[in-house]
């Protein structure tokens, strides 16, 4: 999940709020692993960015642990900004976001290599 922090909210209590209204997933549902204490950017290339206000984007990286089994339902989130979701590796996920989030994913796996037992 991705979205923006309210007003002073923290950037963790942003991150469980889009956490609960993208996926339904609560608190008491994960466990944060780790924050990443850099913040990434990027930005939108130009045939995304006409006729908008935003150009790209500054985010704050937590990685959680499911500590349910399975997949969570999905149909408990607020928002229904997903159908489904599934557990895939970061490789299969830096295969296939899209081509200019691309850099910004691998430095957030590089980031987090240790906790998600990856190579440097």
């Amino acid at each position: 999940p991705q979205g923006g922090i309210e007003g002073r909210e923290r950037p963790l209590t942003a991150a469980y709020r889009e956490l609960r209204e993208e996926t339904g997933l609560t608190f008491d549902d994960v466990q944060l692993v780790r924050e990443l204490p850099q913040w990434t950017t990027y930005v939108l290339p130009k045939e995304w960015t006409q006729g908008r206000r935003f150009v790209g984007q500054r985010q704050k990286w937590f990685l959680f642990s499911f500590k349910g089994t399975g997949l969570p339902d999905v149909g408990k989130a607020k928002d229904f900004e997903f159908e489904a979701l599934d557990w895939v590796s970061p490789d299969w996920l830096a295969a296939h976001v899209i081509e200019f989030r691309r850099p910004i994913y691998a430095a957030v796996f590089k980031g987090f290599a240790g906790e998600l037992k990856l190579k440097d």
